[in-house]
């Protein structure tokens, strides 16, 4: 009789565990079909809406009697700071060709203006505009995390990390402000022509279709019209070709460089002498604010700071010691996982390496008459372009790691390529981690854009959870936008009144002085916003001007909320007026 052999708990876990892999493994390795694609893309390009407080779930799905912990805002756009220049300039096409080649503040931006021309259109009138403003921001986002996707997707043959790559740049808290302010939106737009001068060289490279290099020149052309970053198209591309090809084929990254060089060239040459470099650079001669190793400091801020941490949903500061020896640990170790796994550094780490360090480093060299901690957080639109760059960098990275290779100059197959089961589940995971991660920067950033609790608020113990803040901010904020569409209607009426009378520009300024608008800088004037003549073809009475159009064009002032009738302190607090 043989004896009874004792097998050990642990081995009969691991075969059990075996046998469910065994079952598992081929539905994860199952690839979805073109309807779930679709579904899930779209998905993935609504999620930023909820995170970033531009819309609410349905209340069949959230009630609106609560505050959910993860969406919970509902912020309606309000004009702010350069928007009004922007619609001014652009309110209607001759005004448009007029200053198509104006330079605002540093930037020459051709294409930003023709855009903002077909905004107004689009809205009709300024009652409208808002609403449109908020639509195109957001649509900027939803353009790039497609083309992110697409290119990667390509370059890595793998949906998977293309899935992965329209997921991380778009749900993040870093991309909030260039989302939700409209001209903050330039960035994205400019990363968008990077993006596709980039497409338009890979499908050439790759189908052959040398009839593509022609929208190649006009993308390299259009990024740099929308702001100033986007001129790296050209050197970016052709890094892209450099990397992607060998022998003669090399002598093809030449057109986007020349392509950009030119466009530089010409712009500078037709309206460089009407940059007053003073306005951008607080004072400041262009030479005076150039810094290149302040540039070089304020880059490794950003790497560890923004796209490291906070990507994680991390605010933290670091020394500049700190910032640099972080950012070269992070060098030395990427560069020795390639050395000791033998993995050769694929074409989307040089092309996402190249985009995001030399964006950062331009910015910042021209505002290297900063610290840090002057900088940190006032111009968060600066991070749009880098972050693109970072998550192709990263987007390579994961190529490598998964040992996944490029089919070069070959027709595309990426058609064929579905993302399986497996890949589904980990995007779901890392979508549900981003957001998860992101929402407490996302508030925190709310509660920053909103005015400051006084002291009759703290002392009465008004808000004094995070749940209750939120609330505050966004009474605070709603009731904002409302005042400025109050405004924007009367601003509206008056210019209906005016092209009535025949009055121009010019009359009412002369007869009312500077027409204010709540947000509206004091360098800028609402009337600019008025789709009127500058001059009337006849001599206007100001004292009928001043009796016709006074009242309507009158500042209201803001509303104390409704907690703060019986507060002593001045509202809104000092500092946090809107005008």
């Amino acid at each position: 009789m043989k004896p009874e052999i004792q097998t050990s708990p642990v081995l009969v876990k691991h075969r059990d565990c075996q046998r469910i892999w065994i079952r598992v493994k081929p539905w994860l390795s199952k690839p979805q079909g073109l309807f779930v694609h679709i579904l899930f893309m779209a998905l993935i390009l609504v999620l930023p809406c909820w995170l970033f407080g531009l819309a609410r779930l349905p209340a069949w799905v959230l009630p609106e009697a609560r505050v959910s912990t993860i969406v919970h805002q509902n912020l309606n756009y309000r004009l702010h700071s350069d928007d009004f220049a922007y619609i001014g300039s652009s309110r209607t096409w001759p005004r448009t060709l007029e200053n198509l080649l104006v330079p605002h503040n540093t930037h020459i931006c051709p294409s930003w203006r023709i855009l903002n021309w077909c905004v107004t259109q689009l809205a009709g009138d300024l009652i409208h505009l808002p609403n449109v403003m908020k639509f195109v921001s957001y649509l900027a986002l939803v353009l790039v995390m497609l083309q992110v996707g697409h290119f990667v997707a390509h370059e890595s043959q793998s949906m998977t990390i293309g899935y992965c790559a329209s997921v991380l740049v778009g749900i993040t808290s870093i991309q909030r402000t260039s989302t939700m302010w409209y001209s903050a939106g330039q960035t994205l737009w400019a990363g968008l022509f990077v993006l596709n001068a980039l497409i338009f060289a890979q499908e050439s490279l790759r189908r052959k279709w040398n009839w593509f290099w022609i929208p190649v020149i006009i993308c390299c052309w259009i990024a740099g019209g929308f702001w100033t970053i986007g001129h790296a198209s050209g050197p970016i591309t052709a890094i892209y070709i450099l990397a992607v090809t060998s022998g003669r084929k090399r002598l093809l990254a030449l057109i986007p460089f020349l392509a950009t060089l030119i466009a530089v060239i010409a712009s500078l040459a037709i309206s460089g002498n009407e940059i007053d470099p003073t306005i951008s650079f607080h004072g400041r001669s262009t030479k005076e604010a150039l810094d290149i190793i302040q540039g070089i400091s304020h880059t490794c801020h950003s790497i560890i700071e923004t796209l490291v941490l906070g990507n994680l949903g991390i605010h933290t500061s670091t020394s500049n010691t700190q910032a640099i020896l972080l950012t070269l640990a992070l060098a030395v170790s990427w560069f020795i996982w390639h050395v000791r796994n033998e993995k050769p550094i694929t074409t989307l780490e040089w092309t996402g390496a190249a985009l995001c360090i030399s964006a950062y480093w331009v910015e910042w060299s021209f505002r290297g008459y900063f610290s840090w901690d002057n900088l940190k957080g006032l111009v968060n639109w600066y991070d749009s372009i880098p972050q693109i760059g970072w998550v192709i960098f990263l987007s390579g990275w994961a190529q490598s790691s998964v040992g996944i290779g490029t089919v070069r100059f070959e027709r595309s197959t990426i058609g064929k390529i579905w993302i399986t089961h497996g890949g589904f589940l980990f995007v779901v995971s890392l979508i549900l981690t981003m957001m998860t991660l992101n929402q407490a920067e996302v508030d925190r950033q709310l509660l920053e854009a909103t005015p400051r609790q006084i002291p009759f608020e703290i002392d009465q113990r008004i808000a004094p959870t995070p749940e209750m803040k939120r609330l505050r901010a966004n009474y605070i904020w709603d009731e904002r936008a409302k005042r400025q569409y109050r405004h924007l209607a009367r601003l509206q009426d008056a210019e209906k009144v005016a092209k009535g009378k025949g009055w121009g520009l010019l009359d009412i300024s002369a007869a009312l002085g500077r027409i204010q608008l709540p947000e509206i800088p004091k360098v800028y004037d609402a009337v600019n916003m008025m789709d009127l003549p500058k001059k009337s073809k006849f001599l206007a009475d100001p004292s009928e001007i001043r009796r016709t159009l006074g009242e309507l064009l009158a500042l209201e002032p803001e509303k104390r909320p409704e907690w703060l009738r019986m507060a002593p302190d001045i509202w809104p607090p000092k500092g946090d007026e809107t005008e």
